[in-house]
């Protein structure tokens, strides 16, 4: 019996992952899901980049604006509203396709995770005190791979680490690297992978263009629409984090940050989806 075959479209921001998911989804005559952790949220659009149904060519996709912020998903959640969806779409078509960046939401959907650790208030409330520097300090001691992938500016990912060293003394790491690594694909299928990594100097060259294309979207108005809820985690997120700064700040030094940090974001998505692909092939 044939198994059903699952298509991975990965890689780093605006390397041409959705036109190459539509194209692909077209000659297999399948649907999409993303992965992309913030392409969830319907109040997030611009800044996401996030595809409009005009723009799908009539085939379905799935968790596209289908969420709120005020009712994030976590990585566990979107897996276990994402399989049986997959299933179905295997089960109707024989074949599927993934779109996204967001690495360990795929992770999740496709191997599971190790459960984790319930924190004690006192630890959080401890971590909670640290300043971004401390907390860059110590997780880049006791977790330097995961300091290495992570937004280093981003407090609420330092704390998470940290909490869960100080809870069970394991890194944050194998928490998310654990799950594609030591256990079976939880579809029966076979897994293709289409990782895309452009040159650098063109990757870089594409961000700055979508920045600017962004910006006479509306970017600005739509981060500060949001602004009231500046401290959740899911507008922690490049291209709107940069509007929240306290600092007074230029427009065009703001367009420089935003290109600045998803230049660095990309380059963490390349270095998972390398070491993803690489794992996929022992």
């Amino acid at each position: 019996m044939k198994l059903p075959e699952l298509f991975v479209v990965g890689g780093p921001t605006a390397s041409g992952k959705t036109d190459k998911a539509i194209e692909l989804a077209g000659q297999l005559n399948t649907e999409i899901i993303s992965f992309d952790s913030r392409q969830f949220y319907q109040e997030m659009h611009i800044g996401t980049a996030r595809p409009l149904p005009d723009s799908w060519q009539g085939i379905p996709h799935h968790f596209l604006g289908t969420h709120s912020i005020h009712a994030p998903l976590d990585a566990a959640t979107f897996a276990e509203q994402a399989r049986p969806v997959l299933q179905q779409i295997l089960d109707t078509h024989g074949s599927a396709v993934l779109v996204g960046g967001s690495g360990f939401y795929l992770q999740a959907l496709l191997y599971g995770l190790d459960p984790m650790p319930n924190i004690p208030n006192s630890i959080r409330a401890e971590v909670n005190q640290l300043p971004l520097a401390e907390l860059q300090n110590e997780v880049s001691r006791i977790d330097p791979i995961y300091f290495k992938e992570v937004d280093q500016q981003n407090p609420a990912r330092l704390r998470r680490a940290l909490e869960i060293w100080r809870t069970v003394g394991r890194p944050w790491s194998e928490f998310r690297t654990s799950g594609h690594s030591k256990k079976e694909m939880l579809f029966k299928a076979k897994l293709n992978l289409e990782i895309l990594e452009p040159e650098r100097a063109a990757l870089h060259h594409r961000i700055e263009v979508r920045t600017t294309e962004m910006l006479k979207q509306g970017l600005k108005e739509e981060a500060l629409r949001l602004a009231p809820f500046a401290n959740m985690p899911v507008l922690q997120t490049v291209g709107y984090q940069e509007w929240y700064s306290k600092t007074e700040t230029s427009e065009q030094e703001i367009e420089q940050q935003i290109n600045a940090h998803t230049r660095q974001y990309a380059r963490r998505q390349i270095t998972w989806f390398k070491k993803f692909k690489t794992e996929q092939s022992i």
